[in-house]
C-alpha cells in the first residue's frame, strides 16, 4: 500500500511542478510582448548615442525597436530614413521620410525629402505639396 501512496504523491508533485511552469511561461510571454513606449526612448537614445561607435546597421536596429515599442516617437523615422538613404536604400527611406512627416508636423527636412522623392520619381504635383509644407514649417504656418 505504501507503494501505492508513493506513486501518487509523486504524479501529484510532477502535475503541480508542470502547472507551475506552464504559470511562469505564461506570464514572461505576456511581459515579453507588451508594448511599453518607455522602451521606445531607451532604444531611441542607444540608437543616437552610438552614432560613433556602433555603425549605421546597429544604429539601424536600436531605431526600429524604439519604432516597434513606440512608433509615435518624434524624430526615429526621420533618422531611420536617413541609414536608409545613406545605405542607398531610397524606397525605404521615403517611407520612412513619409512617416516622419506624419509623427512630426514640424520636420521641414522630412518633407523636403519626400518631396525630393516624389521630384524624382515625376509626381510633380505631390513633390510641390510636400516642398509647400517643408517651406511652411520651416517658417512656423500651419
Amino acid at each position: 500500500m505504501t507503494f501505492g501512496l508513493g506513486l501518487k504523491s509523486m504524479v501529484r508533485k510532477e502535475f503541480i511542478v508542470s502547472l507551475c511552469v506552464a504559470v511562469i511561461a505564461t506570464i514572461w510571454y505576456f511581459e515579453k510582448s507588451k508594448h511599453i513606449p518607455q522602451y521606445g526612448k531607451v532604444f531611441y537614445e542607444m540608437g543616437a548615442n552610438c552614432e560613433d561607435k556602433c555603425g549605421p546597421g546597429k544604429q539601424l536596429q536600436y531605431f526600429q525597436k524604439a519604432i516597434y515599442y513606440n512608433p509615435y516617437q518624434k524624430d526615429t523615422h526621420y533618422r531611420s530614413a536617413l541609414i536608409y538613404e545613406k545605405q542607398g536604400n531610397y524606397a525605404k527611406a521615403f517611407v520612412y521620410f513619409l512617416r516622419a512627416t506624419e509623427t512630426d508636423y514640424w520636420n521641414n527636412l522630412a518633407y523636403y525629402k519626400a518631396g525630393l522623392y516624389y521630384f524624382r520619381e515625376g509626381a510633380y504635383e505631390y513633390a510641390r505639396r510636400y516642398f509647400l509644407q517643408a517651406v511652411r514649417s520651416r517658417i512656423g504656418i500651419p
